[in-house]
């Protein structure tokens, strides 16, 4: 990714974005890339080398607490109606219209809810991974939604939150930096049973440092991005995703959103099959439910299908574009 690409704004209240720009050329649309946990716009190095050849604009934004943009440590700030105009803003000062968003991890919660607030302003929609989430408008009780996945799809898939809520647990990610991302870029997407979805394995890990090898889809670059995008800022702020969803601060916009969510424009969703949290058992129906016009296809990857399955993400990718978005966005 070429440096001299980045940029710096100011949004609306007063949070500076870093992203990646580059500018479409023969009519072709703009993508605009959301990345998750823990992660920056780094995480499409793969994408962007395949689709801005090709003509395709990129607008890849390092999100809200994570790599070069600002890091807030108050949770509130990452409301997701808060992030979602965050967006928009920096799409305004581009004087970028409209665009076919594609996200992963949390940056999926994101265009989920650009996708309820502001429709217009997107073309099409590719969720990676986890898929379009509805807004809640109920309280969330960990332990509770712990137990509810226990029984309906056989692991307690958000027990590494109760690590993440941990006041120490910055602290202790820091300090075992290695281990932390050889723990959240497995080698074998496997550990994640039980080390992430079973109560107390994802401290154990990180606690005894324990570095089974970094990910055969990691070169080195992409290992030392990674490393220092966590410690260069800290992970505490980033680690307010978890914690903005355990303290409610999305309940009273949710309550006010509109009671409709049905997505009209085309929708793609990768499935990853051996991703043991953001699982296709949960995902797909929720996409069938809400995405009028679905493009899924299943991936034999763990969580990080946009480096783990690069080359094939990339293909669908296209073929669908070519196939559901070519000119309609002229």
């Amino acid at each position: 990714m070429d440096p001299s690409c980045y940029k710096d704004t100011e949004v609306s209240r007063g949070l500076n974005y870093h992203y990646y720009l580059f500018p479409p050329t023969d009519g072709k649309p703009t993508l605009l890339f959301l990345h998750g946990f823990p992660s920056s716009s780094y995480d499409w190095n793969r994408q962007i080398a395949y689709f801005q050849p090709k003509g395709y604009g990129i607008v890849a934004p390092d999100m809200l607490g994570l790599g070069r943009t600002s890091r807030p440590l108050d949770a509130e700030a990452f409301r997701p109606n808060l992030m979602a105009k965050d967006i928009i803003d920096l799409l305004d000062q581009e004087n970028i219209d409209k665009v076919i968003g594609v996200a992963h991890d949390w940056g999926s919660i994101t265009l989920g809810r650009l996708s309820i607030l502001y429709p217009s302003r997107f073309i099409a929609f590719a969720w990676l991974g986890l898929s379009f989430r509805e807004p809640t408008s109920t309280t969330f009780d960990l332990e509770k939604v712990m137990a509810l996945f226990k029984q309906t799809f056989g692991s307690e898939t958000l027990a590494y939150w109760q690590f993440f809520n941990r006041e120490d647990a910055p602290a202790i990610i820091e300090k075992n930096i290695d281990s932390f991302i050889q723990l959240f870029y497995p080698k074998d997407p496997g550990c994640w049973n039980p080390y992430m979805v079973a109560p107390g394995k994802t401290a154990q890990w990180l606690e005894n440092n324990m570095t089974p090898g970094f990910a055969d889809y990691l070169n080195e670059e992409d290992i030392n991005v990674i490393r220092r995008s966590i410690l260069d800022g800290g992970i505490r702020s980033g680690l307010n995703y978890y914690k903005a969803v355990i303290q409610d601060v999305d309940l009273e916009d949710a309550l006010n959103l509109p009671n409709n969510c049905v997505i009209e424009q085309p929708c793609f969703f990768a499935a990853a099959h051996k991703d043991h949290v953001c699982t296709p058992a949960q995902s797909k129906p929720l996409m069938e439910k809400y995405a009028k016009d679905l493009t899924t296809v299943d991936l034999s990857t763990g969580h990080w299908l946009q480096f783990e399955a690069a080359d094939q993400l990339n293909n669908e990718l296209e073929a669908w574009l070519q196939k559901k978005v070519n000119g309609s966005y002229v």
